[in-house]
């Protein structure tokens, strides 16, 4: 609920259909107010500190920004004038605006810092993508809330007369908004138009302020902060790398040198394709890293040098995101097949610059038809016979359940990983103390075990191939050091172990399935970051791409084989490529802290625990980033690391 104080006694009561409740905060520009429509529920209104000079034209433009993305933004719902004097009528949105919050609890830093840029800049690329301005941004703008920043007020201050703006002469009733040092720009002072690089240059500013509590540009005076803006450079020293470059380059002086607000977003989440680095003073020596080495440029090359415009230009879209805690969701001796891979490195260049259109949204997955309670943890199913994915078994602690039907039984051996096979005709019960799989052929009844032999390590992470005729096991010493990988066929019985120069290569983490079976492929460090190099079936490297990042498991190819997912670049956000050509076709936006990833719904939704809930959540993501179906709800107290999930496809493609 929104912290509100009473109204004072120069306040109204109503504003046209509105009764209002309280004030929630105000402003240099403006006092917000909770309110409650004649029709029901809750809205903010704000009102504004000016008065129009055509009513109506301001009325009618509302009604464009009513239809602007809501990434981020806090949506319009309603507008009206008072006596001249314009409001808007927002959705009701809970949160200290950072002004609040900064000045009440201090500076923001590490990760909450970077998601108010990531989400704030996601704000603005809706705006300006829409051909809008946002032409008041700054920390009164910008609302706190549990599920990530909130812009407010986008595109209000262009409508409002010109002689209404900050920093401009009053009108001749003299009337005039208050003037706002945090609001100038060079270009403004100088009389010029402003447009998105102005918002850019506020968003620099505000992002300052949330990591001090001042401007970059702060002085003893209005007249000196004037001179600052119009001559000095700002002190951004206060700010860590990559968010340091990124405010340099939007303070620029010249609006035609500021990134784009989707340039900066690509920035920040760390898989931009900028032209040069993101300081535009900075050169990139030739003996740097691979990451200084763009896609499509050659080792060494240089770009073209050309308008300060064009060296930030975007090569594509992207969705923003922010930090994420993810994990991949994890008697008898068959005949032992030993093969050593040859070390044998395979040379690969990143792909040319891909221009990505906007795509339609993904299909919506079908709502839930069904509720089902199951036991040993105070967990929900929310399911529909058309889902792409069934929950068909999950261990707490030591104990293991299983599906037949809607019914969950307990399964008398204790410590094993349960995985069904895409096609239901097997379920693999992995020992991996024991080092033994248990198989139990579903359609003839037939149970038998298979305990590979390998020379060390342990068995780890088993995940069947796409057709579900093969179970692959990684090798693992330490924490997350592959040494080689064993692939179990239940119908031959037979067990076949890979020893691949891994460990000696930087590997990390487990191996996955190659979509068409062929191979495997596994995560590695490279000299500046991480990459996925691919084997054959002996071992030998066939395929590397050293710049999509840390792989995420076993979950690292989409059900169609089309997409491979990684932890993007710079860490966080999450990174769709394509992989047949290796260039990146979405970046997967989690604006909520603690999130766990749990293998793919389909080809564009992911499967996610959010944790931010009364009930932790198993929800289904869409590429785009936004939340798309509970599938479960889990007791808060009962979703512990001892709590795992087994996910099957239910069409039969999944990998």
């Amino acid at each position: 609920m929104l912290a509100t104080s009473p109204l004072r006694p120069d306040d109204r009561e109503r504003l046209g259909d509105y009764r209002l409740l309280g004030r929630i905060t105000e402003t240099a520009h403006a006092v917000v107010y909770s309110a409650e429509p004649d029709t029901g529920g809750r809205a903010i209104v704000t009102l504004y500190d000016t008065t129009l000079d055509d009513p109506d034209s301001f009325l009618l433009a509302v009604d464009a920004l009513r239809r602007l993305p809501a990434f981020h933004l806090v949506p319009v719902l309603d507008a009206g004038t008072s006596g001249g004097r314009p409001y808007l009528v927002t959705e009701p949105v809970d949160g200290p605006t950072l002004t609040e919050e900064v000045t009440g609890r201090g500076p923001l830093a590490d990760t909450a810092l970077h998601r108010l840029a990531v989400g704030t800049v996601t704000a603005l690329v809706a705006v300006h993508e829409a051909g809008a301005v946002h032409g008041g941004f700054g920390p009164d703008a910008v609302i706190l809330t549990p599920d990530g920043p909130r812009v407010t007020g986008a595109g209000v201050v262009p409508l409002l007369r010109p002689a209404a703006r900050p920093g401009d002469a009053a009108a001749d009733d003299g009337a005039t908004l208050p003037v706002d040092l945090d609001g100038l720009t060079p270009e403004g002072l100088a009389g010029l138009e402003t447009g998105p690089p102005a918002d850019m240059f506020a968003w620099a500013r505000t992002v300052v302020f949330a990591a001090t509590g001042h401007g970059p540009f702060e002085a003893d005076s209005p007249a000196a902060v004037v001179t600052r803006v119009l001559n000095d450079e700002p002190d951004l020293s206060s700010l860590e790398e990559p968010l340091r470059s990124l405010a340099a380059g939007c303070l620029a002086k010249d609006p035609a040198a500021r990134p784009a607000s989707a340039d900066a977003l690509l920035a920040l989440v760390g898989h931009s394709l900028l032209t040069v680095p993101l300081d535009p003073g900075a050169r990139a020596a030739p003996a740097e890293a691979e990451r200084a080495e763009l896609p499509g440029a050659a080792p060494g090359e240089r770009p073209a040098t050309g308008s300060a415009r064009a060296r930030w230009r975007r090569p594509a879209l992207a969705l923003a995101g922010l930090a994420i805690a993810l994990a991949s969701a994890g008697g008898g001796h068959a005949l032992a097949l030993r093969q050593d891979a040859p070390a044998r490195p395979v040379a690969t260049s990143p792909p040319p610059v891909e221009i990505v259109s906007a795509a339609a949204d993904p299909p919506t997955p079908p709502a839930a038809t069904t509720r089902l309670a199951v036991p040993g943890v105070r967990m929900t199913l929310h399911e529909n016979p058309l889902d792409a994915v069934r929950l068909t078994a999950y261990r707490v602690g030591p104990d293991t359940y299983l599906r037949t039907g809607d019914t969950f039984a307990k399964l008398e051996t204790p410590d094993v990983e349960p995985v069904s096979s895409p096609t239901g005709a097997w379920l693999a019960l992995v020992r991996a103390k024991a080092g033994s799989v248990e198989f139990r052929d579903r359609r003839g009844g037939a149970r038998f075990t298979l305990t590979p032999r390998v020379p060390e390590g342990r068995l780890d992470r088993p995940v069947w191939s796409s057709d579900g005729a093969r179970l692959l096991l990684s090798v693992m010493t330490g924490k997350s050091t592959p040494t080689g990988f064993v692939v179990l066929d239940p119908a031959k019985r037979t067990s076949s172990y890979v020893d691949t120069p891994d460990e000696d290569e930087r590997g990390v983490g487990v191996y996955a399935w190659l979509p068409d079976g062929s191979g495997v492929a596994v995560g590695y460090a490279t000299g500046s970051g991480h990459g996925v190099r691919f084997r054959d079936l002996t071992g030998r490297q066939t395929r590397a791409l050293p710049w999509v990042g840390l792989s995420v498991g076993r979950g690292l190819f989409s059900p169609s084989g089309r997409y491979l997912l990684t932890y993007c670049p710079s860490g966080g956000t999450l990174c769709l490529w394509d992989v047949a050509t290796g260039g990146r076709r979405h970046s997967i936006a989690i604006f909520f802290t603690g999130a766990v990833f749990l293998g793919w719904y389909d080809d564009a939704h992911l499967l996610l625990i959010d944790p931010t809930r009364k009930n932790h959540e198993i929800v289904v993501m869409d590429n785009r980033g936004r939340q798309q179906r509970v599938l479960a709800e889990i007791a808060a107290e009962d979703d512990t690391d001892d709590l795992r999930f087994s996910y099957t496809p239910l069409s039969g493609t999944g990998s």
